[in-house]
């Protein structure tokens, strides 16, 4: 990703700030990895793994210049297992089950037990 993409996001988040009263709380959904190890993060005010919510001591420059808080998923990482009610949420972002040839249609593997 290239560095004047990340200006045009703040460009955009900065006027949609200034048109509504409410805060904007902004979740990047990823399909790719950033060099934090963790399929679910914040930066709120600090680097967090959401589901362990342990601190994590990372740099990464496109967290860095997005300049607001934020939350992130890195679909790459999510793995198939369900330890969490936020892994329960993450299952739906995984890349697999799809079915058919346009991959348009996942086959949900896990029981829905959870309004």
């Amino acid at each position: 990703m290239r560095l004047s993409d990340v200006a045009c996001f703040r460009e955009h988040l900065g006027n949609e700030y200034i048109k509504l009263e409410l805060p904007i709380i902004a979740i990047y959904i990823l399909d790719f990895n950033l060099s934090v190890d963790s399929p679910a993060f914040g930066n709120v005010p600090v680097y967090r793994d959401l589901r362990t919510n342990e601190i994590l001591n990372p740099y990464d420059d496109f967290v860095e210049h997005l300049i607001h808080n934020a939350y992130f998923v890195q679909t790459q990482r999510i793995k198939p297992s369900i330890n969490t009610k936020l892994d329960k949420l993450l299952s739906i972002f995984e890349q697999a089950n799809f079915t058919g040839n346009s991959e348009t249609t996942k086959k949900y593997q896990f029981d829905v037990d959870d309004p």
